[in-house]
């Protein structure tokens, strides 16, 4: 049976994607997708569905939501 920390990490790893997907889409109007990418960094990217580049406002508010969600996920780890 999994502990209340590690329910904490799997809702977390789970509603990462659609959170970032919601926060994008409200900030900035565009569409997301992303997959995990197991043959190069082994990290979720992100990517534009529209293929265009991300701008440097996007790709730093991405970076910093990824960047805080790692955080959390990190805190509940070693919270374990």
């Amino acid at each position: 049976m999994a502990t209340k920390l590690e329910k904490v990490a799997t809702r977390l790893n789970a509603d990462m994607r659609d959170k970032l997907t919601e926060a994008v889409r409200e900030k900035f109007e565009i569409e997301v997708e992303h997959y995990f990418d197991i043959w190069g960094s082994m990290r979720l990217v992100t990517t534009r569905v529209d293929e265009e580049p991300f701008t440097a406002e996007q790709h730093a508010f991405i970076e910093a939501y990824s960047m805080g969600f790692g955080d959390a996920l990190q805190i509940v780890r070693e919270s374990r």
